[in-house]
């Protein structure tokens, strides 16, 4: 009899674990949705003013501030993707080079851009 009841606890026990993971599991997939969604947008907008991207990245360099390094190699990544996108990969990879040229002293950044393995060659 008390057997009977901890297996039918254990039970009880694995089910809901079971359930948890199942919506865990859900709301990781729905959350990946949302930043996949987001992230079209923001290319779609990239896309639009691709000049203006590019200017930001300027300006995000220009500051010499750690986390705008990081922001701009994210938009830099963007603009990557959407130079593929339109079919202009040399475009991209001839104006990266450039900038890559012009901070090539700001060993920080740089440092960035390597870690994200953007190079002008790559597209």
């Amino acid at each position: 009899m008390v057997a009977e009841l901890l297996d039918a606890a254990h039970l009880v026990r694995q089910e809901k674990h079971r359930r948890a993971e199942i919506v865990r599991a859900e709301a990781e997939a729905e959350q990946e949705r949302q930043r996949a969604a987001a992230r079209e947008r923001r290319l779609a907008a990239l896309s639009a003013d691709v000049q203006g991207g590019w200017s930001r990245v300027e300006a995000m360099i220009a500051t010499r501030k750690p986390a705008e390094y990081d922001a701009a190699v994210a938009l830099l990544e963007d603009l990557q993707v959407v130079a593929e996108r339109t079919g202009q990969p040399g475009g991209f990879g001839v104006r990266f080079a450039e900038l890559r040229a012009r901070h090539q002293r700001k060993s920080s950044f740089v440092a960035r851009i390597d870690q994200a393995e953007l190079v002008a060659g790559s597209c």
